[in-house]
């Protein structure tokens, strides 16, 4: 994993906190109990071969994303890597709004 993010938890921002988010954003997520299926909205952003952005430009891409799926307010892990032909990014997005409760679907 070439680096890795948090953004909108209160466990930190960093790979040294992503422990710490992942109970943050389970107990996130358990408390709402109405909400049936998938909690978690994975996105894969793939960056063409010869991409390799430096570590802001591929927040600014992340950031963008997530403000057309509205999901600027909640809790997300983010990775970029290459294990493939493409570097790419996962976005793990808590479909569970931090504050309100309210699950939010994409699109």
């Amino acid at each position: 994993m070439d680096c890795l993010w948090l953004v909108n938890c209160d466990a930190g921002e960093t790979i040294d906190d992503l422990d710490l988010a992942i109970v943050e954003i389970e107990n996130t997520q358990h408390m709402n109990s109405a909400a049936r299926g998938a909690k978690t909205y994975h996105l894969i952003i793939s960056l063409q071969s010869s991409e390799n952005l430096p570590e802001e430009a591929l927040k600014d891409i992340e950031r963008q994303f997530c403000r057309l799926s509205r999901f600027e307010d909640h809790q997300r892990v983010v990775a970029a890597h290459k294990n493939t032909n493409n570097f790419h990014l996962h976005v793990a997005y808590n479909m569970i709004h931090p504050e309100t409760l309210n699950i939010h679907h994409p699109g």
